[in-house]
């Protein structure tokens, strides 16, 4: 899909905007931001990504909460780390999603995306999403 820089109105200056729809489909206030943007969305869009494609191991014995290997395909999540509250794991496996969806994205940007993307889940998204990780 092609996207386009628009002029946005208060903090947010810029629009992205979808050429096909017409649709705003996100803002920023600067126009280098924007042009980023743009490339990680056609970027995402060119290459679909879905962690089922990928393997999924629990591997309760690393030291981090959860781990994606882009190169080799692999996720790791490790439930006993987080004491094994479904709430916290789903936290993991949902950050290691937005790394394989978007491998370009920097670290803060992706947790940031995981608290947004969790507050809009449902209860059977989430249990869907856990269920991925069987033990």
């Amino acid at each position: 899909m092609a996207y386009v820089v628009k002029p946005g109105k208060g903090k947010k200056k810029f629009n992205i905007v979808n050429q096909k729809t017409g649709q705003v489909v996100g803002s920023s206030d600067s126009l280098a931001k924007a042009h980023r943007s743009i490339k990680y969305r056609t970027s995402a869009e060119a290459n679909p990504k879905n962690i089922k494609s990928y393997k999924r191991k629990v591997d309760n014995k690393m030291h981090s909460y959860g781990e994606t290997d882009l190169e080799k395909k692999i996720v790791r999540i490790n439930k006993s780390k987080k004491k094994n509250k479904p709430g916290d794991i789903i936290d993991t496996i949902v950050h290691e999603k937005e790394h394989i969806l978007h491998p370009k994205k920097h670290e803060k940007t992706v947790r940031r995306d995981t608290v947004k993307k969790l507050k809009k889940m449902t209860r059977k998204q989430k249990q869907k999403n856990y269920s991925l990780f069987k033990t």
